[in-house]
């Protein structure tokens, strides 16, 4: 009844109303639905207790007892079903399979509990509310089997594709973070604003004012305050994600009652994920960035889309840190998009000439601090590299700010406090490496 009241109240309550009465439903109507909550349940429940269990626990053998029965009760209704491939497949086999495939990878052992308990000492930043209010920090650890995936791949065909997959059962499972999705966007924007969703308090209301400004008006135009024009696109969907983000310090500095309404929050957040996502194959130029011909000349370079790639990039790492961080290394997430990040950089800045990169370093400077953070659960080598490039081209007179001048200008872009201490280190590292090359040539 406890593993219970947690699925209920806590994992599904987060996802919407809709989302909790397509889940329950389908428990209710197969057993195998029915055994694999209770599993995914004490899956949970079991990382979420302090201390190392004995295999006599009762939670130990729930977990296992629910999972034998989960596969038994799964083969029975999967017979039945390759039987007569003309019926309609049943939400609640899907949501079976997809449970088993979610859960059965994660290890409840006691290191990946104590990691979670200190906060994983392999994440990037301190992982944030919203990871944790969702259980995000959980499912990072998570690796499809390929039997699971093949037999989730064969009922979707079966019940006719994607588009025809229950929307309140399957929409809101966020896809892989560079990954484009392949189904629509199930959530609208909405105002952040409204006085029954979130009453911010001066600090908000003065980071909003602040936040994501390096984008200028989104609505209105593309052109940055640098003088750069991104996609417009691109700035809307960064703007939306700064406004997340100020919320979430609110949440931080006092509590997750100044949220009355957290899907709304949440909502925007996947919009801007799904956004982010999908404009990887709508951006202009975003193909010839990728592969560029060979035996051709080279092209003049364009800024525009190259810059506006360069923030989605960038944009992607900020939201797999603070929003849903992944630290599965078998995901290799933050590898390839810190890879294809610094790949990037060095192309934009090769590229253009010193004018235009005046109008660019400020971007260039955020992104590479963001990908220099994120590297830092990747190895030494690819943040070497990262705090190699800021120092040779992203710094001039930023070499004599201080760090809270620095702040402020990356305030503008997307930043939160979570990222603080480490973007910090970065900073000082790339300072003595310039003042050890100054130091060298003398």
């Amino acid at each position: 009844m406890r593993l219970g009241t947690l699925a209920y109240t806590r994992s599904w309550a987060v996802w919407g109303d809709d989302f909790v009465q397509a889940w329950m439903g389908c428990t209710m109507e197969s057993r195998a639905a029915f055994y694999v909550q209770i599993f995914a349940a004490s899956s949970h429940y079991q990382l979420q207790r302090r201390g190392a269990l004995s295999s006599a626990d009762p939670l130990v053998t729930i977990r296992q007892r629910s999972k034998a029965l989960a596969i038994e009760k799964l083969r029975s209704e999967v017979e039945v079903q390759l039987r007569y491939p003309s019926k309609p497949v049943p939400d609640a086999l899907m949501m079976t399979i997809f449970t088993l495939a979610v859960h059965d990878s994660i290890d409840v052992s006691s290191s990946i509990r104590d990691s979670l308990e200190g906060g994983m000492e392999e994440a990037v930043v301190p992982i944030g509310y919203l990871a944790k209010c969702r259980d995000m920090q959980i499912y990072s650890w998570v690796h499809f089997g390929k039997e699971h995936m093949d037999m989730l791949v064969k009922l979707f065909e079966q019940s006719g594709g994607m588009t025809a997959i229950n929307g309140s059962l399957f929409s809101i499972v966020l896809p892989l973070n560079d990954l484009s999705p392949r189904v629509p966007c199930q959530w609208g924007l909405r105002n952040l604003r409204h006085p029954k969703a979130w009453r911010p308090d001066d600090k908000a209301i003065e980071m909003l004012l602040v936040a994501g400004s390096y984008f200028g008006q989104p609505k209105k135009d593309s052109l940055t305050s640098s003088g750069l024009r991104l996609d417009r696109q691109m700035c809307e969907t960064v703007s939306v994600l700064a406004g997340c983000s100020v919320v979430l310090d609110h949440i931080q500095r006092v509590g997750p009652e100044v949220v009355m309404d957290p899907h709304v929050w949440m909502g925007n957040c996947n919009w801007a994920c799904h956004k982010l996502l999908s404009l990887g194959a709508l951006l202009p130029a975003t193909r010839e960035i990728y592969s560029e011909p060979e035996g051709e000349e080279k092209r003049a370079l364009d800024v525009s889309a190259y810059c506006s790639e360069l923030c989605r990039l960038a944009a992607l790492l900020y939201f797999d840190q603070i929003i849903f961080p992944t630290f599965n290394p078998q995901a290799e997430i933050k590898s390839r998009l810190t890879g294809r990040l610094l790949d990037l950089l060095g192309a934009v800045q090769e590229g253009i000439d010193s004018h235009e990169w005046a109008m660019v370093c400020d971007l260039a400077r955020w992104a590479a601090l963001i990908g220099a953070i994120s590297s830092m659960a990747v190895g030494l080598t690819v943040m070497d590299r990262y705090v190699t490039f800021i120092a040779n081209h992203c710094m001039g007179d930023a070499m004599y700010w201080g760090w809270e001048a620095v702040r402020e200008r990356l305030v503008s872009f997307l930043w939160v406090q979570n990222l603080d201490q480490r973007g910090q280190k970065i900073w000082q590292r790339t300072c003595e490496t310039i003042k050890l090359k100054q130091k060298t040539a003398t």
